[in-house]
């Protein structure tokens, strides 16, 4: 009967596991999608492509992820969106004033980086969603 029970609970636990990694995956893949999502939005190809390539250069998918979830990390302990999003700015404008970045590069990664806000609002931190991101039926229940 314990050698069962043992069993039994081995296997509970690897089902266990089984779940949280899938619904981590699951959260991540989701992440992904409303990123391209968000990427692909600019009327312009030529724009798309360029975020795309800087995205690639200097995130990638881990680190966005990452980044992403640090984001909901530093909301939920009280720091305000305009707080992070004017820090962002900060480095930006010093890195330029360094002959770093360009002002265009420096407004693409601004855009990057809010595009990656706004995937892990809307995907691991739902409850610091901007109203806009709330589909109107969800707002009046």
């Amino acid at each position: 009967m314990l050698n069962l029970t043992f069993k039994l609970s081995k296997y509970l636990g690897f089902l266990l596991i089984l779940i949280t990694l899938n619904s981590c995956s699951s959260q991540d893949s989701k992440f992904n999608n409303e990123l391209k999502q968000l990427f692909s939005s600019s009327k312009s190809e030529e724009i798309n492509s360029r975020h795309k390539k800087l995205f690639d250069e200097l995130y990638g998918w881990d680190k966005a992820r990452k980044q992403g979830i640090e984001y909901c990390q530093m909301l939920s302990k009280g720091i305000s969106k305009e707080e992070i999003r004017s820090n962002h700015i900060a480095t930006g404008l010093e890195l330029i004033s360094q002959g770093k970045l360009t002002p265009e590069e420096s407004a693409d990664i601004d855009i990057i980086n809010i595009s990656i806000e706004l995937a892990a609002q809307k995907v691991y931190c739902p409850e610091h969603r901007d109203v806009g991101q709330i589909p109107i039926r969800d707002r009046f229940k």
